[in-house]
Formats: C-alpha cells, sequence, structure tokens
C-alpha cells in the first residue's frame, strides 16, 4: 500500500493519586490508532498522543486524578486500511501460557469465574 496505513498503538497510562498515600496503582491499557508511512513515523505520532493524554481531575471523593503516560507497549501495521464495522484494530499472537495469563485478567475484572483446564 502506497501512502499512509493505519497502526494500532497499545501503550499504558497510570493514574497518580497525589493526596493519598501511595497504594496499589491503577493502570490503564489503552489502544490507539494512528495513520503513518511506517512503524517509526507511528511510534513518533503516537508519542505526541501519548504526551496529550495526560488529564488531571478532582474524582467523586474531591480528591486529585492525574493520568499519565508510563509506556508504549506496541506498534502493529494493520491489514485494513479502511476503517469500518468489523475492522480488525489490534491483535497479537500469543502462546498458551499467555492467553492464559490474558483470560485470568479479564476474569478477574468481569468476576467471572475461571475456566476448568483442559
Amino acid at each position: 500500500v502506497n501512502g499512509p496505513k493505519w497502526f494500532a498503538v497499545r501503550m499504558i497510562l497510570e493514574a497518580l493519586h497525589p493526596e493519598e498515600p501511595r497504594g496499589d496503582r491503577l493502570y490503564e491499557d489503552r489502544v490507539i490508532l494512528v495513520r503513518a508511512d511506517n512503524e517509526d513515523q507511528a511510534r513518533l505520532k503516537a508519542g505526541g498522543f501519548a504526551e496529550a493524554s495526560r488529564q488531571q481531575y478532582k474524582n467523586e471523593f474531591g480528591r486529585t486524578v492525574i493520568w499519565e503516560f508510563k509506556e508504549l507497549l506496541d506498534v502493529v501495521e494493520l491489514y485494513d486500511q479502511t476503517i469500518a464495522d468489523g475492522t480488525e484494530v489490534y491483535y497479537a499472537l500469543l502462546g498458551e501460557a499467555e492467553l492464559g495469563h490474558l483470560k485470568s485478567l479479564f476474569r478477574r475484572r468481569t468476576g467471572e469465574p475461571a475456566a476448568p483446564e483442559g
């Protein structure tokens, strides 16, 4: 494909709570789309979006919350260059161990019981 292509960029943001003692940290796993000529350009562009993602606000308890960019995890070129319903926007190939870990993370978040092995 000539010209800019779509890339999915997976990044981690961290919630900081400056008025509270340091306890369990909260992170956001975010995937954004960027249009770029190549992966290096996509990384540079993503860096700009990452810096712009910094937010500060008061939560429902009146405490300050600051979301900051922590880490760029992955950049993948998308096969589909037209974004529409059903377009794949991120992919990663996983082995069985990684799949089990990923599933356990989502089950914990949704409260769904772990599936039996086998």
